[in-house]
């Protein structure tokens, strides 16, 4: 009988060491990241990094791009399932913008050459235009980036792809009709249903905004509806599971920042609880972000709530269900904030199953 008591606790440890290494059935490990593209003053360097939305923390990864950058465009662009953050950003010292792009796994950045578009003029010429880019999307199905660009010369505005491996710049469509200077802070797109969309105003004069729906295959103009309501749409986001365009916008009878639901065929503005009082002056150009497995919405913005207090940038998180505020935390002093988004993580494969059978031979003699 002693000749293997003294085996027994050996036995008995790699059941008792998996069933301490085994996760908690009642903590759902997390499905989400935020991310962030933000400029560090002390290094002069753009970099990707994750943030803790509850309490303002930002944590880069990877070296960044130094001497960089100033953030010309309103919204950046996440490729989910290539693990690529892109954005459209101008070098210090530069006025043309490049293409860059962050690995949201390792961090590695890289950078293109300057931006520039050819342009029909006509049935046979072409024109080499600046162009100033307003909103950015990446569109899985064709792989490519997408964006509405102005340009200065022929004072119009277009749907354009950008390829993320080369930077060319191609349009796509023809330009848009009267169109349009840009309300939003940020767009937002149905990556399944192909569909950009846009909040803008019309240069015939009217003082009415409008939700304008974009192809992302075609570049046309497949929705154009007036905005209903007095309520400024300040931020867009879209919910694919639930088919809802969401919105933060501003209410100027209490000067409230609102969560709102914007339908899509009519642009009637439904807000969604009483959002927060004397809040906020917007931060350009850091757009919103969706959660929609939390329930949430998270807009970097300066709370100017308190007179008592220096107006500094929070993140401001909605809920999806009340529109209730759930947290408003500073944003890290040590960055200058750019954009963020929602990353969805890769599911953690399931514990093996340890076979507890092989021990019992022993455990009965």
């Amino acid at each position: 009988m002693k000749r293997w008591l003294w085996i027994l606790p050996l036995l008995l440890l790699p059941v008792a060491a998996f069933a301490q290494g085994a996760p908690s059935p009642n903590v759902e490990p997390p499905t989400l990241r935020l991310l962030a593209l933000a400029y560090e003053p002390q290094a002069d360097r753009e970099v990707i990094a994750t943030v803790d939305p509850a309490t303002g923390g930002i944590t880069p990864f990877g070296a960044g791009i130094s001497g960089c950058c100033s953030t010309p465009v309103l919204d950046a662009a996440l490729d989910t399932a290539g693990n690529r953050y892109f954005a459209v950003l101008t070098k210090n010292g530069e006025s043309t913008p490049r293409l860059m792009h962050f690995d949201t796994q390792s961090g590695q950045a890289g950078v293109s050459e300057p931006l520039t578009i050819t342009l029909p003029v006509s049935a046979t010429d072409t024109m080499t235009a600046a162009f100033e880019i307003n909103y950015l999307a990446y569109d899985p199905t064709a792989m490519q980036l997408l964006a509405l660009a102005f340009a200065p010369q022929t004072l119009t505005m277009r749907a354009v792809t950008i390829d993320p491996a080369t930077a060319v710049v191609s349009p796509l469509g023809e330009a848009l009709d009267g169109c349009c200077t840009p309300l939003s802070f940020d767009a937002a797109y149905d990556s399944s249903g192909r569909r950009l969309f846009v909040v803008m105003q019309r240069y015939d004069g009217g003082s009415q905004p409008r939700l304008l729906t974009i192809s992302g295959a075609s570049g046309e103009v497949t929705g154009d509806v007036p905005i209903t309501g007095t309520l400024a749409v300040d931020h867009l986001a879209y919910a694919a599971g639930d088919d809802i365009l969401w919105a933060l916008v501003n209410d100027p009878q209490n000067d409230a920042q609102r969560l709102a639901q914007i339908n899509i065929d009519t642009g009637a503005v439904t807000p969604v609880g009483e959002g927060v009082e004397r809040c906020c002056a917007l931060l350009l150009p850091a757009d919103a972000a969706l959660n929609a497995v939390r329930g949430e919405l998270v807009a970097p913005m300066i709370d100017i709530s308190d007179p008592q207090v220096d107006d500094l940038p929070h993140f401001f998180r909605y809920s999806l269900a009340s529109g209730a505020l759930l947290s408003r935390a500073p944003v890290d002093p040590n960055y200058d904030l750019h954009y963020i988004a929602w990353q969805p993580l890769p599911e953690l494969p399931e514990p093996p199953e340890q076979d507890k059978s092989l021990f019992l031979p022993l455990l009965q003699r």
